[in-house]
């Protein structure tokens, strides 16, 4: 019997394969709506679970419940981007876009 860590491997996997594919263009059959919600709800599951292991493993080290929050936001905050600057090459920036990253770099200008 797969060990939870195997588990989580293969998952992590294959969602990293299926947030890949979502995220391209492809032409094909329509996406199922009750799958997508299916699937959003069963991440939403394992985010809150994930969330409550991090938030243990975080408390041992001391740090407030404040910190934890504040942490995950900026690693995720930090995540998208990367992902978006990375896509710069292959995806024009529109107007709107140019406007976010505008207000990005504000943003962190201000907390300098």
């Amino acid at each position: 019997m797969d060990s939870l860590n195997d588990n989580i491997f293969y998952l992590t996997n294959s969602l990293w394969e299926i947030h890949q594919k979502l995220n391209k263009p492809v032409d094909g059959e329509p996406l199922d709506p009750d799958l997508l919600r299916g699937l959003r709800a069963a991440a939403d599951y394992i985010r809150h679970s994930l969330w409550v292991h991090d938030e243990h493993r975080e408390k041992l080290s001391g740090k407030s419940l404040e910190e934890i929050l504040m942490t995950q936001r900026l690693k995720r905050a930090t995540e998208m981007l990367e992902a978006a600057l990375n896509d710069r090459e292959s995806v024009k920036f529109c107007s709107e876009d140019l406007a976010h990253l505008e207000k990005i770099r504000t943003l962190t200008a201000a907390q300098s």
